[in-house]
């Protein structure tokens, strides 16, 4: 998640505090060599005590989130280097893949210290991050935008099913999936990104890759909300309703990934290979890929039965791909737009 999120400014103070306490790490192992924790010694503002405190609560975060996915699937992990303390003037946090780490930036904020350490939004974001490159360590995310956004919105994904599937967590995570923002990073204050936005994919004004992804993720979340509302009228009790999603749509998620043969692919492949898996989450989950443009749907004159295809937003901000249309207007399907990669609403 290397972006600037927001920018900073801070008081004499504050400044010296991040700047004349330059980082100085030491490494610290923990878990058998699995989680590595580089240790900031010098920074003015936080006691070894509560750096400690921080320390355990992110690794216990990060093997919480692992161990969600390692319901389903049995995998291994390189070693991961976490850095929980970073120094910085930025609210930021980012997985490096070279050096499987996660590094968390410690900020001042409207005079307020953030440690996004111990966001739990934030870490299972980058978790997530981490774990993709688990599923799928040979997709090329710089050569194509959507690749790259869909990191970020499987990151995003992860933190909203931890929440639901993170009994702590749950009353935090069902109070978003019912209101009309829900921000990544609410947990410490800040709203890094809304993962409930109202944008379709045609609506964005950038193409940048955090941007990009909040499509997808929207049209997820609002599938959650729409079952959370399903289940709740049928009197499921409400830590079976978080638990029941957040491993179905995990499953969904993950197996959607690895049907995903292409090494650059773009929204709608990925959301198509997840839809073939949905059950009976199936049209929910096509429908609101196709209200935020992910997906259309096509009625095929020949057999008479509708379908899910990637339609004319395939190409938005790929350069590689021509734009054939912002809009469905004069869209024409020829007998190449429909193959084995349309997916058959029964």
């Amino acid at each position: 998640m290397k972006r600037v999120f927001r920018n900073v400014t801070l008081s004499v103070l504050e400044f010296c505090a991040l700047i004349y306490f330059s980082p100085a790490f030491s490494s610290v192992k923990e878990n058998d060599d699995l989680i590595e924790i580089l240790r900031t010694h010098t920074y003015i503002a936080l006691p070894l005590e509560q750096q400690i405190e921080d320390e355990k609560a992110t690794i216990e975060t990060v093997t919480n989130v692992l161990n969600m996915f390692r319901e389903t699937w049995q995998f291994k992990t390189d070693k991961i280097t976490i850095t929980p303390h970073n120094p910085s003037d930025r609210i930021n946090a980012w997985f490096t893949p070279s050096e499987n780490s996660l590094t968390f930036n410690i900020a001042f904020l409207g005079g307020r210290l953030v440690r996004t350490c111990r966001s739990i939004d934030i870490v299972s974001h980058e978790t997530g991050h981490l774990f993709l490159k688990v599923l799928q360590p040979v997709w090329c995310r710089p050569c194509r935008p959507q690749t790259g956004a869909f990191d970020e919105s499987f990151s995003d994904i992860t933190a909203i099913l931890f929440g639901l599937w993170h009994a702590p967590s749950r009353k935090r995570a069902l109070k978003n999936l019912q209101s009309q923002k829900s921000c990544l990073g609410g947990d410490v204050g800040v709203c890094i990104r809304d993962m409930q936005t109202s944008k379709t994919l045609s609506e964005l004004d950038s193409c940048e890759v955090h941007d990009l992804s909040q499509p997808f993720t929207a049209a997820v979340h609002d599938t959650l909300e729409d079952h959370f509302q399903i289940l709740h009228q049928q009197g499921v009790t409400m830590n079976n309703i978080c638990l029941g999603l957040a491993r179905n749509f995990r499953d969904i998620l993950v197996q959607g990934v690895l049907n995903t043969k292409d090494l650059k692919p773009s929204f709608g492949q990925i959301a198509l290979n997840m839809i073939r898996v949905a059950g009976p989450y199936k049209n929910s989950l096509g429908q609101n890929f196709v209200r935020r443009q992910i997906l259309v749907l096509f009625y095929k004159q020949i057999d008479q039965k509708k379908y899910y295809t990637t339609g004319p937003y395939e190409g938005i901000c790929d350069p590689q791909t021509p734009m054939r249309s912002r809009n469905m207007t004069g869209y024409r399907y020829s007998k190449a737009n429909y193959n084995d990669s349309f997916c058959m609403i029964l």
